[in-house]
C-alpha cells in the first residue's frame, strides 16, 4: 500500500491583473484580466474598460491620489 500525501487546498485560486492599454486619457480606462498561474492572463469584460478614467480622475488614471 502506497502512502499518499495530503494536499491542502490553497485559499488563493488565481491572480487579478489591473491594467490600461495606452497613455492617452481615453486609453487609461481600467481593465481587468485573470490568471490561474500568474503568467497567462485572460482579459475580462471582452477587454473593455470596467472603470473609465473620467469616472475616477480628472488628470488620468496614472495620477490617482487616495487620501
Amino acid at each position: 500500500m502506497k502512502a499518499q500525501a495530503k494536499t491542502t487546498p490553497s485559499k488563493y485560486t488565481g491572480y487579478l491583473f489591473t491594467y490600461f492599454t495606452g497613455n492617452s486619457k481615453e486609453d487609461e480606462a481600467i481593465r481587468f484580466a485573470i490568471s490561474t498561474d500568474g503568467y497567462h492572463f485572460q482579459a475580462l469584460n471582452n477587454n473593455q474598460p470596467v472603470i473609465a478614467s473620467s469616472a475616477i480622475s480628472s488628470t488620468g488614471v496614472c495620477v490617482i491620489r487616495i487620501f
